[in-house]
C-alpha cells in the first residue's frame, strides 16, 4: 500500500518534517530519561515513549520510503538543556513543540492517504501527553508554592531596598553590602516561616519546601548586588541594570511556569513586574525624602 500511494510535493514535504521531528524526539527522550534515572517509575515511561517516537519514524518511513537524520542540533542542546531546567521542563517543551507541528492543517494533508495518522499516531500523542502531565503534576508542581513566595518576596523587597539605598547612600560598595545583610536575614525568615507553616499543615516536605524558599530568595539577592559590585562608581547604572535584572528574572520564571502549566506567559508577567518596579518606585521616593528631610550624606 505505501508503495502505491502517490504523494504530492507538499504532502512529501510535510512527511518529511513529521518523520525528521518523530527520530530527533526520539533521542531526546533518551536523552531525558538519563536525567530521571533515580526515579524508575519516571524513566521507564519517558523510555515506553521513546521506542513509540521510533515506531512512528518507521510508520512516516514506510511511505516516504528514506531514511531521515535527525535534528542534530536540536538534540545536542535539547540535551544540555535538560540538566539546566530539568526533565519535566524538557518534556512539556517537547510536547508543545509537537503539537506546534501536528496542527490540524499539516494532519489534513496525510491523514486521507496514511490511515496509521489517526489510528496509531495520533492516539499515542494523546495518550503522551496525559503521561507527561500526571508526571508534571507529580513532579514540577510539588515545591513550586514554596519558589513563588521566595522568588517573588526577593525581588519585591530586594528592588525596592535597593532602589531606596542607591539614593540614600549613593555607595556602591555601602549598599551591595546593605543589600546582603538585608537579604540574607530576610531569605532566612522567609525560609522558616515557610518550614513553621507547612509543619503545622503536616506536611513531611516542610524542611524541603524551607530550602527552595531561601535558596530562591538567596539567588535573587546574589543577581540583584552583582551590579553594585561590578559597577562600583556607578550607582544609578547599576540600578538600571538591576531592573533589567528583576525584568529578565521574572520573565525567565513565568516562560518556565507557562511551558510546565499551559498557561498564558504575559499576563502573570506584566502583574509580576507591575508590583516589582511600583515598590521599587515608591521605595526610589522614599531613599529622595530620607535624604532630604535627614540630611544623609554618606
Amino acid at each position: 500500500m505505501a508503495a502505491e500511494t502517490q504523494f504530492s510535493k507538499q504532502q512529501m514535504k510535510c512527511l518529511i518534517k513529521f518523520q525528521r521531528m518523530e527520530i530527533t524526539e526520539r533521542y531526546l527522550y533518551l536523552a531525558v530519561a538519563k536525567k530521571a534515572r533515580r526515579k524508575k517509575e519516571n524513566r521507564d515511561m519517558i523510555l515506553g515513549i521513546a521506542e513509540e517516537e521510533l515506531k512512528h519514524y518507521n510508520i512516516w518511513k514506510k511511505y516516504s520510503g528514506q531514511d531521515v537524520a535527525p535534528n542534530y542540533f536540536a538534540v545536542f542542546f535539547g540535551s544540555l538543556f535538560t540538566f539546566i531546567v530539568g526533565y519535566v521542563f524538557m518534556l512539556k517543551w517537547m510536547e508543545k513543540r509537537a503539537d506546534a507541528l501536528f496542527t490540524e492543517k499539516n494532519l489534513a494533508l496525510l491523514a486521507p492517504v496514511i490511515p496509521e495518522v489517526e489510528l496509531v499516531i495520533m492516539q499515542d500523542e494523546h495518550r503522551h501527553e496525559s503521561e507527561i502531565l500526571s508526571l508534571v503534576d507529580r513532579e514540577a508542581l510539588r515545591f513550586v508554592g514554596s519558589i513563588v513566595l521566595g522568588l517573588n518576596d526577593a525581588l519585591v523587597e530586594m528592588i525596592g531596598s535597593l532602589a531606596g539605598f542607591t539614593f540614600a547612600y549613593q555607595d556602591a560598595k555601602l549598599i551591595a553590602i546593605t543589600g546582603f545583610i538585608t537579604g540574607v536575614a530576610a531569605s532566612l525568615s522567609m525560609a522558616a516561616s515557610e518550614y513553621l507553616s507547612l509543619k503545622s499543615e503536616g506536611r513531611p516536605d516542610a524542611i524541603t519546601a524551607s530550602v527552595f524558599t531561601g535558596a530562591a530568595y538567596i539567588i535573587v539577592v546574589l543577581l540583584l548586588i552583582a551590579p553594585y559590585i561590578l559597577m562600583p562608581h556607578q550607582v544609578y547604572l547599576a540600578l538600571a541594570m538591576v531592573v533589567c535584572a528583576v525584568l529578565l528574572i521574572i520573565l525567565m520564571f513565568n516562560y518556565y511556569m507557562a511551558v510546565v502549566q499551559s498557561t498564558p506567559l504575559w499576563p502573570r508577567f506584566l502583574e509580576m513586574a507591575v508590583i516589582s518596579l511600583g515598590v521599587a518606585g515608591v521605595s526610589f521616593i522614599i531613599g529622595i525624602l530620607s535624604k532630604t528631610l535627614w540630611n544623609i550624606d554618606v
